[in-house]
């Protein structure tokens, strides 16, 4: 490499470990220009106290996080390294017996993927204080503000109960994000898309109920890092009394597939194709709607796309197994397909 080729790998490099690892920033991608004088001196940027940095932004990110939650403001991204406060949060945990050796210092050395996801299910289930269980949580800001309570989330844990709709939004969410995280920078980034479970209880409630423009973010928004238009699946949950259903949109044969767990008359009261008589021309009709909103040049006819309904859909009281399990399954049937 030339020196000027070097030089240009380091202020990439310096930009690259400030705005996505010692401070983050919520500028959608943006570089801050607070950086800007750190690499006006490349050569001594070892000099710097970057500690003193770290430490410095995570607490202007505390005292912001404060003043939103006491002037009660959406708290959207939180600026800092989160890894730091996630470290010695893992550090403090004491989970008596099964905890991990004092001698391995940091403690979260110990820790593996597994060990912190069992730790923090089991930390999550012990509490039982009244006061602690209707703190928030968790809280999201884009594309829509939702919150959930620690009593929410024990409820969503649970796989025998019936899991609420703005923890089921959640979890939504929480998987497309890992989608993008998944796939971002390949080819497979956006080739499945999921809507949460609003978008089908307004479609199917239609009249007043019903309006396009209030969906459109789902689509075509900037939260949005690929074109849904070129996406070959489209999830959408379906609610329905006693059971939960998913409509998964094959995008590239033009066909609807309709996993419904409940194959018999025994709790719904009517066979699977009548069921679902007027509910997916609703729900076709709606995403036609949105994507023609949404994709000017869309020209194709969702509403009369054939539809089928597979065979072997395993059934859960759980919402969020449920549509796992069903997208892994239109998946798995997609692919031999």
């Amino acid at each position: 490499m030339t020196s000027e080729e070097i030089l240009r790998f380091k202020t990439a490099f310096a930009f690259s470990v400030v705005t996505k690892f010692f401070a983050p920033q919520s500028l959608n991608n943006f570089i801050s220009t607070r950086y800007m004088k750190a690499v006006f001196d490349i050569e001594n940027i070892h000099a710097y106290n970057w500690a003193q940095f770290v430490a410095d932004e995570l607490r202007l990110a505390a005292a912001s996080l404060q003043l939103k939650l006491s002037r009660g403001k959406n708290i959207g991204y939180i600026n800092g390294c989160m890894l730091i406060p996630q470290i010695h949060y893992l550090d403090s945990l004491d989970f008596g017996k099964d905890s991990p050796p004092d001698h391995i210092l940091p403690r979260f050395a110990a820790y593996n993927d597994a060990m912190v996801q069992e730790d923090l299910f089991t930390y999550t289930n012990s509490i039982s204080a009244a006061d602690q269980l209707r703190k928030i949580w968790l809280h999201i800001s884009d594309p829509v503000p939702r919150f959930l309570k620690l009593q929410q989330i024990q409820e969503a844990l649970a796989f025998d109960a019936e899991m609420q709709d703005d923890a089921f939004n959640v979890a939504v969410q929480a998987l497309f994000e890992d989608e993008v995280h998944r796939f971002g920078g390949t080819d497979f980034l956006g080739w499945r898309h999921f809507l949460n479970q609003d978008f089908a209880m307004h479609a199917t409630a239609g009249g007043a109920d019903w309006n396009p423009e209030d969906h459109v973010y789902l689509f075509n928004d900037i939260h949005i890092p690929y074109d849904v238009s070129k996406s070959r699946l489209i999830y959408i949950p379906l609610h329905q009394p006693f059971h939960f259903s998913v409509y998964a949109f094959d995008m590239e044969n033009e066909k609807i597939q309709i996993m419904d767990p409940l194959r018999d008359t025994s709790k719904g009261g009517q066979d699977i194709e009548a069921r679902h008589s007027k509910t997916k021309d609703h729900i076709a009709k709606a995403l036609q709607d949105c994507m023609v909103i949404s994709f000017p040049d869309w020209k194709r006819n969702i509403s009369s796309w054939q539809h089928e309904f597979p065979t072997n859909i395993p059934a859960t009281a759980n919402r969020l197994c449920m549509f796992l399990v069903h997208t892994r399954t239109s998946t798995t049937l997609n692919m031999h397909s």
